[in-house]
């Protein structure tokens, strides 16, 4: 992708857009591309205004998490975070028994070289793993694999088996467990990346996800690359709360008007 202003993703001054319709946009596609100006308070505010920000322990006091090859060891999460190495694709939050929601991230500044931003939608994956029956056992909700000390579904329905989150990372963090092999969690990453969206953010843009839908990563870069991260969710009280819940699976009854 030469320029997010060139995708179908793309959601031209995000600012001016009501909360509802920035989080129909996430319900309907998952991800949305922005360009903000690097402006920390108004991104912080702008933020506030659609979501509740979930604080991280690596977090400062406004949200915002700064993702850059600082050598800071992680609180909680990837030691990759704070390097300069490659963050293979993931979820935010994979051992949480909820996970946030919604990840949302802006780039200050760029890499001399590398840092490509890669994306992949596990709706996609999911449909992939129904056609391929030695996949079968990854789908279903008995089946585990372990995060950390917790052990959840890959594809793991958190209210309603019509909706789902996908747990997933790369990492020392994650093991197979009863029903999910290590060869199995291999086919889900080679899958991922085979079908990634990769992207060149240049400072002043940025992308909003589903984190229970779509996975994030990056590539190995040199320089001062510096990304702000805010996690979130959508207010109870919204009409659009229950992406909190996990991304609808339309064949499975999971359509919403």
């Amino acid at each position: 992708m030469h320029s997010i202003a060139d995708s179908e993703l793309f959601l031209p001054d995000i600012e001016t857009h009501a909360a509802c319709e920035v989080h129909e946009r996430l319900r309907q596609q998952g991800l949305v591309f922005f360009q903000f100006r690097i402006d920390r308070q108004a991104f912080v505010q702008w933020f506030n205004r659609l979501f509740l920000i979930q604080h991280h322990p690596d977090s400062s006091s406004d949200g915002i998490t700064e993702v850059a090859a600082t050598g800071h060891e992680p609180k909680h999460g990837a030691s990759s975070g704070f390097t300069n190495q490659a963050l293979p694709l993931h979820v935010d939050g994979s051992a949480e028994r909820v996970p946030p929601s919604i990840l949302c991230l802006l780039l200050v500044a760029s890499a001399h070289g590398g840092g490509q931003t890669m994306l992949s939608d596990a709706l996609d994956l999911f449909h992939w793993c129904v056609a391929q029956p030695d996949m079968q056992g990854v789908l279903a909700f008995s089946s585990r694999a372990k995060f950390r000390e917790a052990e959840y579904p890959i594809f793991d329905p958190l209210i309603d088996p019509r909706s789902l989150t996908f747990r997933f990372r790369q990492d020392q963090y994650l093991w197979p467990a009863a029903g999910v092999s290590v060869a199995d969690l291999r086919r889900l990453a080679i899958q991922l990346e085979s079908k990634a969206l990769n992207v060149t953010l240049v400072p002043g843009e940025g992308y909003l996800l589903h984190n229970h839908r779509w996975t994030h990563g990056r590539g190995q870069f040199v320089g001062p690359r510096l990304a702000w991260r805010l996690l979130g969710s959508i207010r109870s009280e919204d009409s659009h709360a229950d992406l909190n819940d996990g991304f609808l699976i339309p064949h499975l009854g999971g359509e919403k008007q």
